[in-house]
């Protein structure tokens, strides 16, 4: 292609935001609510971070892409790389698969066979990942706030709920969301959650800004719940969003659309709170998520893609 690689500790900082820049207003285009970020902050963010790996493409000595991943060693992965979503752009999508050739070899010298990249939710970033054997793993997704008022099921009711409530919640459905994802078609492969450990996480993220619990209640049974804050983590977020976190439904309350009123409840809060709009995410292969949460209006923004090298 005419391009020469080189580290990425050679590369102009300034030229690679520009090629981010380039790469959000395209992703802009086609969803109107792709965060509004700094491609300066963002590059510099990824440059500083420790342990990452990283090529620069030049074409007639002008930057035409990069590629930099974290290396990671811990989560419940193990050893994996991790390419965020402001870890690549390019000003032609084929050079990606020219920067990953060049410094995938160094990833997996490093124990990073697992690896992953967070990447916009449009045909032309995601094609290139493709034909590189990777494949979507999850969707980042987001909406508007509001709504109409929410259809809430016969003898349920729907109620703010607070720390007190957390025992419960994590003891009733708790291990719900998890055992869903360890089996077909997602597979996920995670270990069960312990209750009162979950019921301890929560109980700390409701310290973080805009936590809101919903609980759904049917003749005094705790039918559903939908737990949401503040993320900065979330690659769909903006300072305006607030996040679904985590909801579940509990099997025998299941279709009778007490996690379609969960979702309109949530959506009709976060305006009135002054959240512009909402982020969620899920497995692509949870055929229950990958066909609940669009229906409630959300659209992709990212995919995180993954690639298991050595297997084949």
């Amino acid at each position: 292609m005419g391009i020469e690689i080189r580290p990425i500790d050679d590369a102009d900082p300034q030229a690679l935001a520009g090629l981010l820049a380039a790469r959000h207003a395209d992703h802009r285009a086609h969803e109107p609510l792709t965060p509004d970020s700094d491609p300066a902050a963002e590059v510099a963010g990824v440059l500083g971070v420790e342990g990452r790996h990283g090529v620069l493409a030049l074409r007639d000595g002008v930057p035409a892409g990069y590629l930099v991943a974290e290396l990671r060693h811990r989560d419940l992965w193990g050893a994996h790389g991790w390419v965020p979503p402001a870890g690549h752009a390019a000003d032609d999508p084929e050079v990606i698969r020219d920067l990953y050739a060049a410094v995938a070899q160094d990833w997996i010298e490093a124990g990073a066979r697992l690896q992953f990249a967070l990447v916009p939710s449009i045909a032309a970033a995601m094609e290139p990942w493709y034909r590189l054997a990777f494949a979507q793993m999850q969707v980042h997704a987001i909406r508007p706030s509001g709504g109409d008022a929410p259809a809430v099921p016969a003898g349920v009711r729907i109620r703010a709920g607070g720390p007190d409530d957390l025992a419960v919640v994590a003891a009733r459905l708790g291990s719900v969301v998890w055992e869903h994802q360890r089996g077909p078609a997602a597979f996920s492969g995670l270990p069960a959650r312990i209750p009162d450990g979950m019921a301890e996480s929560w109980r700390t993220a409701f310290e973080l800004p805009g936590a809101a619990l919903w609980l759904a209640e049917c003749d005094g049974d705790l039918a559903g719940y939908m737990f949401l804050y503040e993320s900065s983590d979330d690659p769909g977020s903006r300072p305006d969003a607030t996040h679904i976190s985590s909801a579940a439904v509990a099997a025998e309350h299941r279709g009778a659309g007490v996690g379609r009123a969960l979702a309109e409840n949530a959506a009709v809060w976060a305006e009135k709170e002054g959240y512009a709009t909402i982020t969620a995410d899920w497995r692509v292969a949870n055929l229950q998520a990958s066909r609940f949460w669009p229906a409630r209006g959300f659209r992709p923004v990212y995919h995180r893609m993954a690639r298991l090298v050595g297997i084949g």
